[in-house]
Order: structure tokens, then C-alpha cells, then sequence
């Protein structure tokens, strides 16, 4: 876990724990339905807190989340003549995914 990244528990306005949950996603490590690849996947985008917590849970920031398309298939959408539709079809998105790729907000 050294190479991941490092967040401070508790930000400088900080005032209740609620604000901890919004941030972050606090996943039990002895979780018995979690499964080989939830681990590996959870693991990907974990994060170590400063505060020595989470010696006992997965800490994972929120927002983190793996795009879908590759920069070469968001050039390939964004050079497409058909449909958002019909390209969300082909790459196994949704059309608004299409949208913000053709609209720059992907």
C-alpha cells in the first residue's frame, strides 16, 4: 500500500463525520461477499488515510472511477458521422456517455 495515495482524515473544515462519508468509501476488509476481483479492483483505487485508520477497512476516495473509453476510441466517436445511439451500440456505452465525449466533458 505504499504507492497509493495519501489523504488527511479530517480536512481543516471538517465538522462531522458525515463529511468523512462524503468523501470517502469505507469498505470492510473481512467482508465475506466481497471476491477475488472485487479485492483487486477495490484495492486499484484504495487510498491510505494519514491518521494510522483503516487498518481494518478499505478507504476509497470517491470519484474515482476508470473511464470506459480510450483516448483513441473517444478521437474514433468524435470523428463518427453516425448516431449517438448507434455508437453508444458499437462501444457498449450509453448515449449520453457519446454526448460528453462529441461535447468534450468526458
Amino acid at each position: 500500500m505504499t504507492n497509493k495515495d495519501s489523504y488527511n482524515l479530517v480536512l481543516h473544515n471538517d465538522k462531522t463525520i458525515k463529511q468523512l462519508f462524503e468523501r470517502f468509501y469505507i469498505i470492510r476488509k473481512d467482508d465475506e461477499d466481497l471476491t477475488d476481483q472485487d479485492r483487486v479492483i477495490i484495492e486499484k483505487y484504495m487510498c491510505e488515510l494519514n491518521d494510522g485508520v483503516g487498518e481494518k477497512t478499505y478507504i476509497i476516495k470517491q470519484g474515482v472511477k476508470p473511464k470506459k473509453l480510450t483516448d483513441e476510441q473517444q478521437q474514433q466517436i468524435k470523428e463518427s458521422n453516425l448516431t449517438q445511439r448507434e455508437l453508444g451500440r458499437i462501444f457498449k456505452v450509453s448515449a449520453s456517455t457519446i454526448n460528453k465525449v462529441k461535447n468534450n466533458k468526458y
